[in-house]
């Protein structure tokens, strides 16, 4: 977007270096000469002002500004779509943030309800009542698993997010759940 913006600014300048055609100029210059033999009508400075005024262009300007104006127009679209884009892009990631989110709370309590059965499944082990602890600790760290790839998913969502805001990345550690940042 920033050099979509750049690149409207180079443009409107081009449009008025293009209009600049039809209008006087005026230049300077100066010299300065040292000859190896003395004449007497010879000048050793001289300065000189030039006006020029451009009474027929054939159409030279006209096409100059009307591809500068075309080269903006393009470059102003160009500018409007990336807009869209990056818009875009920003609503389909703050919704994946959303969805992380609600998909966290899930894995969590997913994990809380694991780690209730596992115990249980341990005192039923241990009273020998039961022999499905080795499936209630595949269940939990199943669970463990899931949540630690939520996470994952969710910081990986907000850095992106914070990388399209130009933004400093998140560190490493979670954000509290509910919290959706600026």
């Amino acid at each position: 977007v920033r050099a979509a913006r750049a690149e409207v600014e180079a443009g409107l300048q081009r449009l008025e270096a293009a209009r600049a055609g039809r209008r006087p100029l005026l230049t300077g210059e100066v010299e300065a000469a040292e000859y190896a033999k003395d004449f007497g009508s010879r000048d050793e400075w001289r300065a000189s002002v030039i006006l020029e005024v451009p009474l027929l262009t054939g159409g030279t300007v006209k096409a100059r500004v009307a591809r500068a104006r075309g080269e903006l127009k393009r470059a102003r679209a160009e500018l409007a779509r990336r807009q869209l884009e990056l818009r875009q892009r920003l609503v389909d990631l703050f919704e994946r943030i959303q969805v992380l989110q609600a998909q966290r709370e899930e894995a969590w309590t997913r994990q809380d309800y694991r780690d209730l059965y596992l115990d249980r499944s341990r005192s039923l082990y241990e009273l020998e009542v039961e022999t499905d602890l080795g499936d209630a600790m595949v269940e939990s760290t199943r669970a463990r698993l899931l949540a630690a790839q939520v996470d994952y998913q969710l910081l990986l969502a907000w850095a992106q997010l914070d990388a399209l805001r130009g933004r400093e990345p998140l560190s490493v550690q979670a954000r509290a759940p509910g919290e959706e940042g600026e």
